[in-house]
């Protein structure tokens, strides 16, 4: 019988990166996105995604989780529990103006449900 060696059966697995914005890139990419919905086919509720996005640094997946009990627009300030983060550990973001100007204009939208970013099948599931 054949000795198996580890290389038989374990690959590799190659993690390819996201590719990055170049500087001189971002003012236009901001543009864009400020006109994503308005002058391009789109959804305002992604546009405001995306400008937090640019505004705050969140991981993708903990915007997309986001709870309306995590946001308070007083005091301004984004308090992303430890079971929703990479390293399980509470943070707190906070939101500057422009921000709590954009999570009040999805509250006037999405405000009554769960999630900041329902699903669009079913609102009560992101």
């Amino acid at each position: 019988m054949a000795q198996v060696k580890p290389a038989d059966f374990l690959k590799l697995v190659t993690q390819e990166n996201y590719k990055r914005v170049d500087a001189k890139e971002l003012p236009q990419l901001l543009r864009d996105i400020d006109q994503y919905g308005i002058t391009q086919k789109g959804d305002e509720i992604t546009r405001f995604g995306l400008q937090l996005m640019a505004y705050i640094f969140v991981r993708t997946r903990e915007l997309i989780g986001a709870r309306w009990s995590e946001i308070d627009l007083k005091t301004k300030e984004w308090r992303i529990p430890p079971e929703r983060m990479k390293m399980k550990d509470p943070h707190i973001v906070l939101m500057p103006d422009q921000v709590v100007t954009i999570f009040t204009r999805l509250n006037e939208i999405t405000g009554g449900r769960e999630f900041i970013f329902p699903s669009a099948r079913d609102p009560k599931r992101r």
